[in-house]
């Protein structure tokens, strides 16, 4: 078989120009494919030279841009120098990427996910299902000694054709693509691969998951009132008292109250993941006087980005049942009634919402059901509401449903947004800072319409 070795080639991209007349250098890479890598030199035509790809003695700071492109052209080549000794694949975006490769052992998938389901502690039921996402890709593959760099849009396409020949559910075929996609995103964070060659593919399965479908305000509205009056007689003064076995109930997190009272909480938390206000504890809370009014004042850091999120919820009636009723009867320092079992710890909490979620999420779309027959009720007396498609409702809903709200009050900013979420800049936007005073949270979260 003929060996191909990677092309490296500097030229002047004369399609493209700037107000002075300058050309771009952009240092071409061709090998199995072909990619531009910018330099960011621009210079004139004149001081080009074609024939040994750098700039001529006559352009200003010759020396310094000629030294500049063998610097580029070096990088390049140490880096094919270092695949070829190690006897690992790789591609022409990997040899173009300024990003370093953290070294590894091994670049077999399976390897990988093995490292990845051992650093995360998953549950003896996800491994099984990454398990059989690994058989898959061996019988497409027809061996279990594949690369994860083998694994392209491609081959995902034509392992959901056999899924639809052989008339699977959609369900598996999503399952499967969040498991690849899992084991892509951990070898990417962790610089074992370079670019993920799939990456749209996660956004056209959270389409179906339903996880980007969110409430409308009248809906969330209709749902606190759902719950007070489950929880809740509330007395003429504006006083109030707790509905007969419901205090009790509220702690338990197998029933009606609590899984639409956890749905509420993320909504009241920024619209906040279902994982991180499991592991709220009750010293990231207390109460503070802001602009004249008490407010529960909860400061954490997202599991997932690690990004701290400033929250600030008014306390009244609402937001006494979902945050103080729980203060008195936490379990080892956590807020919520989450962890099953006698284990303890973060990770026990991860592991029991797997199964809190199967449960609540059941319960949650049945509230929403029975929201649906008072909507028909309201709208044959003339009312416009919107259906709750109750399928697509899960505890990610809330997050959606917050960003939403938000981006459609009056003094909506990127920046607002990003900081009171926890999301990564890059998600947002490039400059976002964080909200750090409590009258700017507050001003915020005011116009939201709940």
């Amino acid at each position: 078989m003929k060996t191909v070795n990677p092309s490296i080639r500097f030229q002047l991209k004369k399609s493209k120009s700037n107000a002075l007349g300058e050309h771009p250098i952009v240092c071409t890479i061709s090998y199995y494919g072909r990619v531009e890598k910018a330099t960011s030199i621009y210079i004139l035509p004149k001081y080009w030279d074609a024939s040994t790809q750098r700039v001529k003695k006559s352009c200003p700071n010759s020396l310094t841009i000629n030294k500049q492109l063998n610097s580029t052209l070096n990088k390049v080549l140490d880096r094919v120098d270092k695949y070829l000794k190690n006897g690992e694949k790789f591609t022409v975006k990997m040899l173009a990427s300024d990003d370093e490769i953290t070294p590894y052992n091994s670049r077999r998938y399976k390897d990988i996910q093995g490292r990845m389901v051992k650093e995360r502690g998953l549950s003896i039921g996800t491994i099984r299902n990454y398990l059989t996402t690994f058989n898959t890709l061996s019988h497409h593959f027809g061996n279990e000694e594949f690369l994860i760099d083998d694994i392209n849009l491609g081959v995902l396409k034509s392992i959901g054709d056999e899924y639809k020949k052989k008339g699977y559910k959609d369900g598996s075929l999503l399952k499967f693509y969040k498991n690849v996609h899992a084991v892509w995103s951990y070898a990417r964070d962790n610089r074992m691969v370079i670019d993920n060659p799939f990456k749209g593919i996660r956004m056209r399965v959270l389409e179906k998951s339903g996880r980007l479908y969110f409430l409308e305000p009248i809906h969330v509205q209709m749902m606190m009132k759902a719950f007070i009056s489950m929880v809740a007689d509330v007395k003429e003064d504006g006083g109030w008292t707790y509905k007969e076995g419901a205090f009790e109930r509220l702690r338990v997190r197998s029933s009606v109250e609590f899984s639409l009272g956890f749905f509420l909480v993320l909504l009241k938390m920024n619209g906040s993941a279902p994982i991180d206000a499991a592991l709220l504890r009750l010293d990231a809370i207390e109460e503070k006087l802001i602009n004249g009014d008490m407010y529960y004042c909860i400061n954490l850091k997202r599991k997932k980005t690690n990004m701290a999120v400033n929250i600030r919820c008014k306390k009244d009636m609402l937001s006494t049942i979902l945050l103080s009723h729980y203060m008195g009867s936490s379990r080892n320092g956590y807020l919520y009634p989450i962890m099953r079992g006698d284990e303890d710890g973060d990770r026990a909490i991860a592991l029991s919402m797997q199964h809190f979620t199967r449960v609540g999420i059941d319960k949650l779309r049945k509230v929403c059901e029975r929201l649906n027959e008072a909507i028909y009720e309201l709208n044959s007396k003339g009312g416009t509401i919107p259906w709750i498609d109750a399928k697509k409702v899960v505890y990610y809903t809330a997050r959606h449903t917050f960003a939403t709200a938000y981006l459609s009050s009056p003094n909506a900013s990127l920046r607002g947004l990003a900081s009171l979420m926890g999301r990564g800049i890059e998600s947002i936007g490039t400059y976002v800072h964080m909200l750090g005073r409590d009258e700017e949270i507050v001003e915020n979260i005011s116009q939201l319409p709940f």
